[in-house]
């Protein structure tokens, strides 16, 4: 739930791309605050029994000193997952920073890229070469998920 919701708070609240951003705390990515916005939804979304739990999973995710160690439970995938984009500048750094932490790194990437995405938009995505191999069910290319999402949305495409 609290990705679901940071996904969609950096869509309807993010920058997009700038091509020479750098993450500025730490905690933010260009301006766009993800740990404040976790810490609200844990206030907002989830019974009090549960708080501190997610809290303090944010707090280390967040953290010059995570312990990389632990990813391969949904938790531990989803705090690698913001470990790894905490700070970066762009989309390819918050990837290659995902796979790096090792582990389960497919869900880690996964993770991660959903929130770049949310956060970078697909503008993002600037080699042609990852633009060639995206593709998605039932055999979606780039285009035709830009095309999906923008319906999810219900937003008109920008061509």
């Amino acid at each position: 739930m609290l990705l679901s919701l940071a996904i969609e708070r950096a869509v309807l609240d993010g920058d997009g791309y700038d091509e020479g951003r750098r993450g500025d705390d730490g905690m933010g990515l260009g301006g766009f605050d993800l740990r404040a916005e976790f810490e609200r939804d844990c206030e907002l979304w989830l019974p009090a029994e549960r708080r501190e739990f997610w809290s303090r999973t944010i707090a280390v995710a967040f953290s010059t000193k995570w312990p990389r160690t632990g990813n391969v439970s949904a938790v531990g995938a989803f705090r690698a997952a913001l470990h790894a984009i905490a700070g970066v500048g762009d989309l390819a750094d918050g990837l290659q920073a995902a796979i790096s932490i090792g582990g389960d790194t497919g869900t880690v990437a996964a993770i991660a890229g959903s929130l770049l995405g949310a956060l970078y938009g697909a503008e993002a995505v600037t080699m042609a070469k990852w633009r060639d191999v995206l593709h998605g069910w039932p055999g979606l290319d780039a285009e035709g998920l830009e095309q999906l999402a923008l319906e999810a949305a219900d937003r008109p495409r920008s061509d």
